[in-house]
């Protein structure tokens, strides 16, 4: 026997000049068993509630079930900004690295121009040292 008697039961085998208003047997037998599911998981569900299932309805259940799917994208939400922000740290204290051995290097590029030169290297300031 099918899983799918109710659709098994009103398949036409020639659709006809109405064909527009049927739709194929093999799509009707894939709702009915998604249906069938939906029931079986909302009787388990019951099941599990016990004497608190009174009234308890398939709207229940798919409340129940968006609640926990916003949660969960709520909690993801809230992962994604620390690790946003987690990266947006490393990033800045790279860069600040960066810099500071940019500003290393042009000491250096300095103190050696000016030493080539002869002239007091105190004499020049960048504009990070402060000049007074």
């Amino acid at each position: 026997m099918s899983d799918t008697p109710e659709t098994d039961q009103n398949t036409v085998p020639h659709i006809g000049f109405y064909s527009c208003a049927t739709v194929p047997a093999n799509f009707a037998r894939q709702l009915e068993r998604e249906r069938d599911e939906a029931r079986e998981e909302l009787y388990d569900i019951r099941l599990n509630l016990g004497e608190d299932a009174e009234g308890y309805t398939l709207i229940h259940a798919v409340c129940v079930l968006q609640q926990e799917r916003d949660e969960a994208r709520e909690a993801l939400t809230s992962q994604n900004i620390v690790i946003a922000q987690h990266i947006q740290h490393v990033v800045i204290t790279d860069l600040m690295l960066e810099r500071d051995e940019a500003r290393e290097q042009a000491h250096r590029f300095r103190a050696l121009h000016y030493s080539h030169l002869g002239i007091n290297g105190s004499a020049s300031w960048f504009p990070w040292e402060g000049h007074e």
